[in-house]
């Protein structure tokens, strides 16, 4: 089976500030910085030197410290279709798709760390090639669902651009 990504379609400018449909802001994603970024329980291949002691002592179990980057600009592409009409907005898909993967291609090439999200589906943050053939995956393989309301909430630090059918 064969999967044609979309071609992309770069919206003018140049990429550093996010239109009317974003927020800009600033703040932390998983890294290996030094502030905390959060809590999960320890897994197989995790660095022992990360246990957060006090936290595994009250829960009973290993509890790792995840610490956050510094300063890597994050993006989330969300493309909602919950407007969408089968048959009459097909072409406005079409350029939804294609804008989401010019955004992906371009915010990836800057360094962005990028996470895209739809109704039905989520590619968490990354960033490189692999991480653009992920989304473009997506983003080929998409079938809209009318019917669904986009409700992805913006985590801190995330400028989102909201791509809309």
């Amino acid at each position: 089976r064969m999967v044609v990504f979309p071609s992309p379609i770069f919206d003018s400018g140049d990429g550093q500030s996010v239109d009317d449909r974003g927020i800009m802001e600033s703040g932390s994603v998983k890294g290996d910085g030094s502030g905390l970024f959060g809590l999960r329980e320890f897994r197989d291949g995790d660095n022992p030197r990360r246990i957060h002691w006090k936290t595994t002592a009250r829960a009973g179990k290993l509890i790792l410290k995840e610490t956050e980057a510094s300063d890597i600009p994050k993006i989330a592409l969300v493309l909602d279709t919950s407007g969408y009409r089968p048959g009459r907005d097909d072409r406005a898909l079409e350029d939804a798709i294609s804008r989401c993967a010019g955004h992906a291609l371009r915010f990836i090439e800057m360094g962005h760390m990028v996470r895209f999200m739809t109704q039905s589906c989520e590619v968490p943050y990354g960033k490189g090639g692999a991480h653009v053939r992920a989304i473009l995956t997506n983003l080929a393989m998409f079938q809209p669902e009318p019917a669904k309301i986009a409700g992805n909430p913006l985590r801190p630090g995330e400028a989102r651009i909201v791509i809309k059918v």
